[in-house]
């Protein structure tokens, strides 16, 4: 076996860290949060600032278009993955609707009479079956006992035993 850590390192917050004395206007914002000239921008213990909650970057041509590229290029793949989710959707909800017209479930009680439909085989029980025929509807017979959720005993005729 492989024993393998993984660290997840947020790598615009780094270039922010390092770029942001590289920005005039938050060199200045900076003094006026420290001098607590202003209530709306803060400073974290890492010395990122941030203003009415979000990190201020600085204008600094390539960090932005990185982080707008970014940031874009996230919502343009969330946005395929949920045309592809809603797609699948509405695939599997026309399987379930097909299936669901196909399925009845019938309960049956005792005392309940019903309809036996029987597959004859071909061929005779000594040599080999070729396969089913179509089936027929035998006639209507009584309901003994439940052994179960899908079978019966019915109470059959002396001439099918």
């Amino acid at each position: 076996g492989v024993l393998a850590s993984i660290e997840v390192n947020p790598t615009f917050i780094e270039e922010i860290k390092a770029k942001k004395f590289e920005d005039v206007e938050l060199i200045k914002l900076k003094s006026k949060v420290v001098s607590g000239e202003t209530l709306y921008a803060t400073l974290d213990a890492d010395g990122v600032l941030s203003f009415r909650g979000r990190i201020c970057v600085p204008r600094v041509c390539d960090l932005i278009q990185s982080v707008l590229v970014e940031s874009h290029g996230f919502w343009e793949a969330l946005e395929r993955v949920r045309r592809i989710q809603d797609k699948l959707m509405a695939t599997q909800s026309r399987q379930k609707k097909y299936a669901y017209h196909k399925v009845m479930v019938m309960l049956f009680q005792v005392g309940d009479n019903v309809l036996l439909k029987v597959s004859h085989m071909k061929g005779v029980m000594r040599f080999f079956k070729k396969g089913k025929l179509s089936p027929r509807y035998i006639g209507t017979f009584e309901i003994l006992d439940g052994m179960g959720t899908m079978a019966n005993k019915l109470a059959l005729s002396p001439n099918f035993s």
